[in-house]
């Protein structure tokens, strides 16, 4: 008898044991699936965040296309965005001559840059506004390049204007007149 009361209690300890290992297992199994799920969503807001910044860039580039084709035959009527058109040079077309307006990340920061205020209506709204830019792309100025760039919502920027959180979108058009 005493064989018994010994065995039944080694079962009951094994038993204990055993539980504990499998409640350690679920508990392993429930930190990987939330760790899972929050990369998920985190992988998700950025590419709502990128989403966002391609419809701002688009929205300004489609803005600037507008305000050029608009007052392109009427040079007396001269909106800011026409007003930025560079000093067109031969020498500017020329493979491996100095780059375009566009091209030129300080170039960004300048008066050439047509900020689009109030393009971007959306529930949320970007810390920076959508810009643009346009300039001649040929020495016959028929050819017009339209340069947008939209933000994101949870863009920063350091002191000389390079991104370092959020996302930004270039987009560009070619017109030609």
């Amino acid at each position: 008898m005493s064989n018994r009361i010994h065995s039944q209690a080694a079962q009951r300890g094994v038993t204990m044991i055993v539980a504990l290992i499998m409640l350690a297992i679920i508990g392993m199994v429930s930190a990987s699936v939330m760790r899972s799920s929050l990369s998920t969503d985190q992988v998700a807001n950025n590419a709502r965040m990128q989403n966002f910044a391609a419809k701002s860039a688009d929205v300004a580039l489609r803005h600037c296309e507008a305000e050029f084709e608009g007052h392109a035959a009427d040079p007396l009527a001269v909106p800011p965005v026409v007003a930025s058109l560079p000093t067109i040079t031969p020498e500017a077309f020329v493979p491996g001559n100095a780059k375009r307006n566009w091209e030129t990340f300080a170039t960004w920061n300048t008066a050439v840059v047509y900020k689009v205020s109030g393009a971007a209506k959306a529930s949320v709204t970007a810390v920076r506004q959508p810009e643009c830019m346009v300039e001649f792309g040929d020495a016959t100025g028929h050819l017009v390049i339209v340069t947008a760039r939209g933000f994101s919502p949870d863009y920063s920027e350091d002191g000389s204007g390079r991104t370092l959180t959020g996302s930004v979108v270039w987009v560009q058009s070619f017109l030609s007149i």
